[in-house]
């Protein structure tokens, strides 16, 4: 075995070492919630100030859905018939609870990295709210955006190694 194969493979488990479990992940998010009763317009403006596409709904501190980009479009009439005013008049009619989607699929924080991304490819969902093992409380969010990351950080000190 070369030194320089023997260098790749402790660089590969290094960066293994460094995120191993979902909490690994997703250290220092912080999480944005909506509650059921929350219009549209408010799901939208939290997606916008914060650059994200996914947000858990929660009612007294339970996790009861997730409210989507996706299910914001569909809840929504067509943005090329009405004004950004309008359609903006519009969500303010529609509670999050009639847009989301109810049945969840999650993951603990205490799961492993790779069981989040085989999860999320067989469910085919871009996020998964993240629960607190004991609590069931959901304390995160992982997207397939933090995947891909993870997976840059892990692949390119390898990449770098290359002659």
């Amino acid at each position: 075995v070369s030194t320089q194969s023997t260098g790749l493979a402790f660089r590969a488990m290094q960066a293994k070492k460094i995120f191993q479990t979902v909490a690994d992940l997703i250290r220092g998010q912080t999480l944005h919630v909506l509650s059921p009763e929350s219009t549209l317009d408010a799901a939208v403006i939290t997606m916008i100030n914060y650059n994200i596409k996914h947000i858990p709904v929660v009612k007294n501190s339970e996790l009861v859905g997730i409210i989507s980009d996706k299910d914001i479009r569909l809840a929504s009439e067509s943005p090329f018939l009405h004004t950004k005013d309008e359609l903006i008049k519009q969500l303010k009619n529609i509670k999050v609870e009639s847009a989301m989607t109810s049945s969840v699929v999650t993951i603990d924080d205490d799961s492993p990295i790779v069981h989040a991304a085989k999860l999320m490819r067989v469910k085919n969902v871009n996020g998964l709210p993240v629960l607190q093992k004991n609590t069931k409380k959901p304390i995160a969010m992982v997207t397939r955006t933090d995947l891909l990351d993870h997976l840059i950080r892990v692949l390119e000190p390898l990449e770098d190694e290359k002659p």
